[in-house]
């Protein structure tokens, strides 16, 4: 049967077309995305080793932990957040209490050190230590130098809400109820924020030269530009008898994320040991590696004092409105 030659062409036309369509499409490599409230885009520079391994491009996306819980609540698994880098544990248990958070278990796959510092109940995997912290001026008669002198003296507090519960969830676990509260409250009597005009002990001068309640990532990142730490060292509280209070550095996985085996593989670089040390320097932590970070810590797991956390906010909610 003769081919009719018009046919033919059209026929070849359309095939030309749709090959050129196809090789038309730009590659679009792989990405992995961070929802951080302290990481900025600039630091994917931290994560460069383990973007060129994999062939992927890590982007992130600084937001509050409010505004990640409503990102993901209206996008759902559109939302396109693979993993959260949260400054405190607090927003961590705040995600993982709403559902956000996707199961992680790695006990077979990690160090002892990392199985210490994660939590499969509430979905987060630590990888560094941020001591509360007290700042004082040097050749000075510093008199704040555990927690316990929080509730005589006064201090200046620069910890942000968010760092309440994980700061004062030891408090509770050791002491009941009623002890507790009460400790609660003489250390915020305690804790000033600014002078206060007509106080003589707390006027401009002498304010400058109290104790500061922080952190470690707080005073190492702000030393030489925030006044209130101009002329001044920093102690661990507690460090020789229950250990030092602290936060921790975590990450987590968001439910749907499009990600969820290269999320892990992620996690596995921040927990390398010589990957630690030197993403935990460049955030002025600790590495959850005890030779590295050589100081004593409070005991009991962070997992453990999560549920204190409600309780703290709380009863501060109630001090505060009375």
């Amino acid at each position: 049967m003769k081919q009719n030659p018009l046919f033919i062409g059209i026929i070849t036309l359309l095939m030309l077309a749709s090959c050129s369509t196809e090789t038309a499409q730009p590659y679009k490599a792989r990405e992995l995305i961070i929802a951080s409230d302290y990481l900025e885009a600039k630091d994917t520079l931290l994560f460069r080793a383990f973007a060129k391994k994999n062939a992927i491009r890590i982007l992130i996306y600084t937001l509050t932990s409010d505004k990640i819980i409503s990102t993901i609540r209206n996008k759902a698994a559109n939302s396109g957040i693979d993993l959260v880098m949260l400054k405190s544990l607090y927003d961590v248990s705040k995600l993982n209490k709403r559902e956000i958070l996707h199961h992680i278990d790695l006990t077979v796959k990690k160090s002892q050190e990392a199985i210490h510092y994660s939590s499969w109940k509430y979905n987060y995997v630590g990888f560094g230590i941020d001591p509360y912290i007290i700042a004082f001026e040097l050749n000075s008669d510093n008199k704040v130098k555990i927690y316990n002198d929080l509730t005589r003296f006064y201090h200046i507090n620069k910890l942000e809400s968010n760092h309440y519960p994980p700061m004062l969830a030891p408090i509770l676990k050791k002491l009941n109820k009623a002890r507790g509260n009460q400790w609660i409250k003489d250390c915020l009597d305690h804790s000033i924020s600014k002078p206060i005009p007509g106080d003589s002990l707390l006027n401009d001068s002498l304010f400058l030269r109290l104790p500061v309640l922080t952190t470690l990532s707080d005073f190492k990142l702000n030393k030489d530009s925030n006044h209130l730490y101009k002329n001044k060292s920093f102690l661990l509280p507690n460090e020789r008898s229950k250990g030092t209070f602290y936060n921790l550095r975590s990450i987590a996985i968001v439910n749907q994320a499009s990600n969820y085996t290269i999320a892990l593989d992620f996690i596995g670089f921040c927990l390398d040991e010589k990957n630690n040390v030197k993403l935990n320097d460049a955030l002025n932590t600790y590495s959850i590696y005890s030779r590295q970070s050589d100081f004593r810590k409070y005991s009991p797991s962070a997992e453990e004092l999560i549920p204190y956390y409600s309780i703290i906010e709380h009863f501060k909610i109630k001090l505060e409105s009375n």
